[in-house]
């Protein structure tokens, strides 16, 4: 059973890593065809004056032959257009750096769920690794008719708890609950946890390096307040790393599990 289920999760990882890379290539696309749009207006104003005459009128036709119109257009009107079109110009040239951020930042949430996800069907599949000396009280037991209802609060408090951990403590909890051996992936995995909070200093500091970062990353160049910047190579080795990550710990539960 629990082989299916970690084939479909292995196929949903391949789909999401496929899914990332088309949505950077056509993002980047979308902005490269812009820029040219962008260009091309631009260019029709290049033949003004710096300093208009205040009875300065521009003509311009919009549209095709089908539906063209004519507009004339003052010295006020003419400089709005040109700086808004100018500023306009200025803020596409910085949508390649919001599309790496925002893309890396997806991809290490959907890391975030594929764990979540994975351990789910660990635990399902062996009740028995659930068993721990933590404690419910009388209250919470109470709330739930049945056992099932129980066993699926237990689950999902588990998964929460997980959820919240560090990578370097998610890996902890695989090796000490299911003897999981990660000896040959360790660069693999050091990577990964450098990912992780390469996420974090930009979800909660704007991407600048913090004394959190360097206390749990201590094979780093960064130092405190430096810029960690997210370029089109580290995005694309950074997707690859986690990727490849998920992958070892598939492989880990079909080895023990199936």
């Amino acid at each position: 059973m629990i082989e299916k289920q970690l084939y479909k999760l292995s196929i949903k990882a391949q789909e999401e890593h496929y899914l990332l890379s088309s949505f950077i290539r056509d993002s980047k696309q979308f902005q490269k065809d812009l820029l040219k749009r962008e260009g091309e207006l631009l260019q029709k104003f290049d033949d003004l004056p710096k300093e208009l005459p205040d009875d300065f009128i521009l003509k311009v036709n919009v549209g095709d032959d089908n539906t063209k119109k004519s507009y004339e257009l003052d010295k006020a009107m003419t400089e709005i257009i040109v700086g808004v079109m100018t500023k306009k110009n200025q803020m596409t040239f910085k949508y390649e750096n919001l599309i790496h951020i925002m893309t890396f930042i997806y991809s290490t949430a959907i890391f975030d769920a594929l764990l979540i996800d994975l351990l789910k069907e660990i635990l399902i599949q062996n009740e028995n690794s659930m068993k721990s000396n933590k404690t419910l009280t009388i209250q919470k037991i109470l709330e739930h008719n049945n056992f099932e209802s129980l066993k699926e609060h237990i689950l999902n408090k588990e998964l929460l708890e997980f959820g919240f951990k560090s990578f370097k403590d998610q890996q902890k909890y695989f090796v000490d609950k299911f003897n999981f051996d990660f000896a040959n992936s360790i660069e693999i995995f050091d990577g990964a946890s450098e990912i992780i909070e390469t996420r974090n200093v930009h979800v909660h500091n704007r991407g600048v390096i913090n004394s959190i970062y360097l206390e749990n990353i201590k094979k780093t160049d960064f130092k405190f307040g430096d810029y960690r910047q997210i370029d089109e190579d580290y995005l694309e080795k950074s997707r690859d790393n986690l990727h490849y990550t998920i992958n070892v710990l598939i492989e880990q539960s079909l080895e023990k599990f199936a």
